[in-house]
């Protein structure tokens, strides 16, 4: 008989996926299941079935070697954020190392293998958080994060242990100001309404927020909400309105508005006795876990051996974070970006930190590194979870760095750049490094040196 959706199985389960999913096998097909490990046995509930594979849920689990702990957050097993707030911050820590060892097994020694260093801290780490508005079943007003395994369902936030208790003290005050208001919610079947995203962003090092509503339009009553909000939180710096009136669910919008304060933060990163200070905009991209980036930003230069003379290409430079720390120890940076307006905020945050050693391009990496010129000592690669595109990576080798330092959050993109990257290089170091606790996200530093 074919299996269905809503039956029940069990299952053993033999490793995990890049994304953290325990993965088994039923009848010769993969199951794939948030939640369960690598050891465990689980009566599943199947929720889908796509081809040659079974997604499921925890129903029960029968066995395991893993002993749980109980949740810090009471939307623990309800919210799609922390899957392992169950289980001993150690053993989370050998499963990441785990999945990392797993997709680089294959491609270097096992003694270039590292231990995995754990984050800082473990709770209020985040630096910035996204959280919806909706209606409920009942149709009542919702502001929070989404159901696990949804994204068309949300619950009403009322803790997170993941950012600053100041987080949430924001969220319940919004919510309670928009209903004041009678702030309509955006119905994105119907589209209509208001109310789309809140984001919150904190310099951990500063202690300023910036606030960033997200609505379909503008509205008068929007203006008391940020007045409201800087009365009610001094360190608020910053209150924007991101006006979305398109089909797309995101939390960008064609037009910022800024609605109180400056359209900025700062925070201020120190890596190995250097302390610089950065604007932070809606856009800016920066590690959410503050202190923890700090420590993947000295791996990084401990990695480079930079005397002061070198030439640096830092690829996917962002605001220019790391590219800063580099310029400060070698002769010259060139940071390469997609984005224009990180390019521009990147060539501020210099400025403002007294560097004059860099210069930023904005472009593709597959475009820009066709047009610009070597010899480079050292690249430095920080790519999003999807790599490289294969057509930069073949650049960046004809261009021929003996030093290469590439960071990634993706085990699986990482192994596959890595498997072109080593016609020509050989994996010195494998660093994995956790900057997201209770969720299965590693970070991964790898350094490789030319044949």
């Amino acid at each position: 008989m074919a299996l269905r959706k809503g039956e029940q199985i069990n299952v053993s389960f033999t490793r995990l996926s890049y994304k953290g999913y325990g993965i088994g096998s039923y009848d010769g097909r993969e199951v794939c299941v948030p939640g369960a490990l690598p050891g465990e046995q689980a009566q599943i509930r199947v929720l889908r079935i796509p081809r040659h594979r079974i997604v499921g849920e925890v129903v029960q689990r029968l066995a395991s070697p893993f002993q749980r702990i109980p949740p810090r957050c009471s939307h623990f097993g309800l919210c799609g954020g922390c899957w392992w707030q169950d289980i001993a911050y150690a053993d989370q820590l050998r499963l990441k190392e785990g999945i990392v060892r797993r997709y680089l097994a294959s491609l270097a020694e096992p003694s270039v293998f590292s231990p995995i260093l754990p984050s800082p801290v473990y709770w209020n780490y985040r630096n910035k958080m996204e959280f919806s508005f909706d209606r409920g079943k009942e149709g009542e007003f919702q502001l929070g994060l989404h159901l696990r395994g949804r994204f068309d369902q949300l619950f009403d936030l009322r803790e997170c242990p993941l950012p600053s208790p100041l987080f949430t003290e924001i969220v319940q005050f919004i919510r309670a100001l928009a209903q004041k208001h009678g702030l309509p919610v955006y119905n994105q079947r119907t589209r209509e309404g208001l109310l789309r995203f809140l984001t919150i962003r904190e310099g951990v090092h500063t202690g300023e927020i910036l606030v960033a509503l997200t609505a379909t339009r503008r509205e008068e009553a929007f203006q008391d909400v940020a007045d409201a909000l800087a009365a009610q939180f001094p360190q608020i710096r910053s209150v924007l309105l991101l006006v979305n009136d398109g089909p797309a669910q995101v939390a960008f919008g064609s037009e910022e508005i800024v609605l109180w304060g400056e359209p900025t933060i700062h925070e201020i990163l120190s890596v190995q006795g250097t302390s610089l200070t950065f604007a932070l905009s809606f856009r800016s991209f920066l590690q959410t876990n503050t202190l923890g980036a700090e420590q993947l930003y000295g791996i990084v230069m401990d990695l480079t051996h930079l005397s002061g003379t070198e030439r640096v290409l830092d690829i996917f430079c962002g605001i220019g974070t790391i590219t800063g720390f580099l310029a400060r120890r070698s002769g010259e940076v060139v940071g390469i970006e997609l984005i224009e307006d990180a390019v521009a905020d990147a060539r501020m945050n210099m400025q403002a930190n007294g560097i004059t050693n860099v210069s930023f391009i904005a472009g593709p990496a597959k475009k820009v590194l066709r047009e610009i010129e070597g010899p480079f000592d050292i690249a430095v690669v920080d790519p999003p979870r999807a790599g490289v595109h294969p057509k930069a990576l073949r650049r960046l080798m004809e261009l021929a760095p003996p030093c290469l330092i590439y960071v990634s959050c993706n085990p699986k993109t990482l192994s596959d750049d890595l498997n072109l990257l080593r016609e020509q290089y050989t994996i010195q170091r494998v660093q994995p490094v956790d900057l997201f606790p209770h969720t299965p996200h590693v970070e991964t530093v790898v350094s490789m040196t030319s044949k």
